[in-house]
């Protein structure tokens, strides 16, 4: 069995060099109104890159540039499966991060720098993945190597 079944999706600007942020809704059972990038299950019989293309157009109607392997693996502790998860991060480049519709999942949205992107998020893993984004994607003339054709 393999140990992930969810992904990481960060959105992001080249143009403004900013990062899209949103806010769980208040009546969400898993950590509600917390700040986050976007996450979601994979599906049955779908790849992790399939998931995170339909997580971002069902959390923000969105469709990216080019998207990104960030060479970075997310990981927490699930203590109802009693086991360590890790997941796929993957980063998508948008022109206007503000054109965006949110679904129910989320009830708000930011588009900010990395230090205050870095600061808002409250999970381990999202801050991370911030910054491998910002390192290995946003900030890196070979950048190339990460992109998914």
């Amino acid at each position: 069995m393999r140990n992930f079944n969810t992904i990481q999706l960060h959105l992001f600007s080249f143009e403004s060099n900013e990062h899209l942020l949103l806010k769980r809704s208040e009546n969400l059972r898993i950590y509600p109104g917390i700040w986050q990038v976007i996450t979601g299950k994979i599906e049955k019989n779908e790849s992790a890159l399939t998931a995170a293309k339909r997580e971002m157009e069902e959390e923000t109607s969105l469709k990216s540039i080019n998207i990104y392997n960030v060479p970075y693996i997310g990981q927490y502790f699930n203590h109802r499966k009693n086991m360590i998860m890790q997941l796929p991060v993957f980063a998508a480049s948008i022109k206007d991060l503000s054109i965006l519709t949110l679904s129910t999942e989320h009830d708000d949205y930011k588009i900010l720098g990395k230090e205050n992107a870095i600061e808002l998020v409250e999970l381990p893993s999202h801050k991370e993945g911030i910054f491998a984004v910002d390192k290995y994607i946003i900030n890196n003339k070979n950048r190339h190597i990460y992109e998914i054709k």
